[in-house]
């Protein structure tokens, strides 16, 4: 089925509303805990010396969200990205939400990821009666414009996007992979292309945030590396049972992270991991118990023993720490993570390696940076004053908690994340962008 780009609809058809811009509020936390410096500055500007305080967190702007919708930022660009029969993309300005352009494509949206430096926005889409992926194409859109620069078969692997590439699966008529290719961001042509068969999983191996290696399994068990920037063979190795049977509920699922290929076998009924360096493919120690599900954590592997987790030697399998009752786990970096111990409202600050405990009693939904390693924030409801809630800055390389301000309600504080001077919740119906200190 041949997919036609629709162009820019928005000729002959209402315009879509602008976002709401949020009038600038008085931050109540911040005042009370500056009363003094506030003084000041009342002071220094009846004397025309010295501007108003700018307040620390402040609403810029919201919009309506409509269903099957999925949100994003890039650079100044906040993205709208919405499913069904056809794809719709909307493009905000960050700072006032302004609505740069819209763009609309024929196809089920299956996928779409954001590039670096205002690079372009790369959605995967199919047809309506698709059902495996075979028939994804990807069209990269230029960010300022919403321009298509170019489309090509397949779709985006993952996380293997860099500041000028990304890698592209294509699919057969059996769901399989029949070929992999990494192209150019600036006009969609390949630096490879190497045709595969009966590849039924891919896995890409990120480097300090930049694609290195790529992982292929058969459906043999026949594992290949291959390395990122030209396709070069660098290890291959024949792993019996390394095979995924859907018939009969067996999956076998590939991680590749920090020069390991983590393998998780699953049958519905117990789950095992195994681990194997990405140099020689040789296995390495075995991580826990067979009951035990393994994952990485950076310069450690995490595992679930006895309803606790603990952190393990990627290369002797031996137990670093443990800590008990865990609920969740947010890997940040290579060297913290952030636990959660009582739901996913109170958390721990951990030293990955050595699991020594940086911070505790940390409270609130998180609102994670994904372009930082080292920063999030937490949001918790206010009593005083009551019905807000309040903003504050985690450094996770110190554990510091630092107060930013306060927000009126947002419509989901579990759904928020933060981008060097914005936080950007979004929730049931509604997205809600605020300014806050960098």
């Amino acid at each position: 089925m041949t997919m036609i780009e629709l162009g820019d609809v928005t000729a002959g058809r209402p315009a879509e509303p602008e976002a709401d811009r949020i009038a600038p509020r008085l931050d109540r936390l911040r005042v009370r805990t500056a009363a003094a410096a506030v003084a000041g500055l009342a002071v220094l500007a009846c004397a025309g010396s010295a501007p108003a305080a700018e307040p620390g967190v402040r609403p810029l702007w919201s919009v309506e969200l409509a269903s099957e919708s999925n949100v994003s930022v890039s650079g100044d660009v906040a993205y709208v990205v919405r499913g069904g029969e056809r794809t719709e993309v909307i493009a905000y300005t960050l700072a006032d939400g302004a609505r740069r352009w819209v763009r609309e494509l024929s196809g089920r949206l299956a996928g779409f990821r954001t590039t670096s430096d205002g690079g372009p926005l790369l959605l995967s889409v199919e047809p309506g009666d698709a059902g495996t992926g075979m028939s994804r194409t990807t069209i990269a859109l230029r960010a300022g414009t919403g321009a298509e620069i170019w489309r090509q078969p397949g779709e985006v692997a993952g996380l293997a996007v860099d500041a000028d590439s990304t890698l592209l699966i294509r699919y057969d008529g059996r769901g399989s992979v029949m070929g992999l290719s990494r192209v150019r961001l600036t006009d969609g042509r390949p630096y490879w292309d190497r045709r595969v068969s009966s590849v039924q999983d891919v896995a890409v191996e990120n480097d300090d945030g930049r694609p290195a290696r790529v992982v292929t399994n058969s459906t043999r068990g026949e594992l290949t590396v291959l390395r990122y920037a030209d396709a070069a063979v660098l290890a291959e190795r024949r792993i019996p049972g390394l095979v995924s049977e859907p018939a009969v509920g067996r999956y076998v699922t590939l991680f590749a992270e920090a020069g390991r290929l983590l393998v998780l076998h699953s049958d519905g009924e117990r789950s095992y991991s195994a681990a194997y360096d990405l140099e020689t493919l040789r296995e390495m120690p075995r991580i826990g118990s067979a009951a035990d599900v393994s994952y990485s954590c950076g310069v450690v592997i995490c595992g679930h023993v006895a309803e606790s987790l603990v952190g393990l030697d990627p290369e002797t399998g031996r137990e670093l720490w443990r800590y008990p009752w865990v609920a969740g786990i947010l890997v940040i970096g290579t060297d913290r993570m952030l636990i959660d111990v009582q739901g996913d409202s109170e958390h721990l600050l951990l030293e990955s390696r050595t699991g020594r405990l940086l911070a505790q009693d940390l409270r609130g939904s998180v609102a994670p940076d994904h372009t930082r390693d080292h920063s999030l924030l937490l949001l918790n409801p206010t009593s005083d004053p009551p019905g807000e809630i309040s903003v504050a800055h985690l450094d996770m390389r110190t554990g510091r908690r630092t107060l930013l301000g306060s927000l009126a309600p947002v419509p989901d504080p579990q759904r928020c994340e933060t981008v060097p001077g914005h936080v950007i919740c979004e929730g049931p119906g509604r997205l809600v962008v605020a300014r806050v200190p960098r």
